[in-house]
């Protein structure tokens, strides 16, 4: 993870929008009935705190909260300590638990972060840092539904002649390559179940995408953070990377559509 590139994306990430703000939803629906009527107080982490938009949200809840957002940018943080009161950590989710407190937390969340976050090294994290008894909370997108774009990289755009789309096709495959997201439920069952997890709770969202331009592309992939992979070249500018993105998303054509399919799961420690 690099603080750089993810302050790159804090000035325009919107978790009120799209499937942030579908996710924020579902989330705060089931938390605000799991935890109705609790009178001591609420010890929250949040391994990816972003915005801070869902805190905000559950922050209206009658509950004695207690927040602490961690998160790899420094840009984000002020971002979310502006929208809700909360103790910042500036550190990345994989080394968690040498950040903070042992046992400390009766909900740890951990949303959209597996694009860069090793997950069996997530989920051990999250392991140490709830208190038995406690919730973990993770939502991720997989693979499975979007094989329409994994088509397009590693078929048309691998085969043109054309450098531009040629070079799309390479950041693409490149960002998938270091990316965590599970391919199937299946997958993130087992090596949840592996890490001592048991779902208590699983909602999946199946969300369509269309892209009408290369704005739209752009917009998703860049201003929204979900191509946070491709924008580290080592030796090259946020700014030149982007740039170089929106002139070549301009040589595909378009619509293209796939299916954003999101878990939603409610996690406690396995007995």
């Amino acid at each position: 993870m690099n603080s750089r590139i993810h302050d790159s994306v804090a000035t325009s990430y919107n978790s009120a929008a799209g499937p942030y703000a579908l996710k924020n939803q579902t989330v705060f629906a089931r938390l605000r009935q799991r935890w109705a009527g609790r009178t001591t107080p609420l010890r929250v982490a949040d391994l990816g705190v972003g915005d801070g938009g869902l805190l905000e949200q559950l922050s209206v809840l009658p509950l004695p909260w207690q927040f602490t957002g961690l998160d790899v940018s420094g840009d984000m943080l002020a971002r979310a300590a502006r929208r809700v009161s909360l103790t910042a950590v500036q550190a990345p989710a994989q080394q968690a638990a040498a950040h903070l407190p042992a046992a400390g937390f009766d909900l740890v969340l951990a949303h959209f972060i597996l694009a860069y976050v090793p997950r069996r090294q997530l989920f051990e994290q999250a392991r140490q840092l709830v208190v038995p008894g406690g919730l973990f909370s993770l939502a991720t997108s997989l693979v499975e539904g979007g094989e329409p774009l994994l088509h397009l990289m590693h078929g048309p755009l691998r085969r043109s002649w054309h450098p531009g789309r040629q070079l799309l096709g390479w950041l693409a495959r490149r960002g998938q390559s270091r990316s965590h997201v599970p391919a199937s439920y299946a997958e993130l069952a087992a090596e949840l179940a592996a890490t001592g997890w048991t779902v208590r709770h699983r909602q999946t969202l199946r969300l369509p995408v269309r892209f009408g331009s290369g704005a739209d592309l752009c917009r998703f992939v860049l201003d929204d953070g979900w191509g946070t992979n491709v924008l580290t070249i080592r030796g090259l500018p946020v700014w030149l990377i982007k740039a170089m993105l929106r002139y070549t998303s301009t040589l595909l054509r378009y619509p293209l559509a796939f299916c954003l399919t999101v878990e939603v799961l409610e996690l406690e420690p396995t007995e």
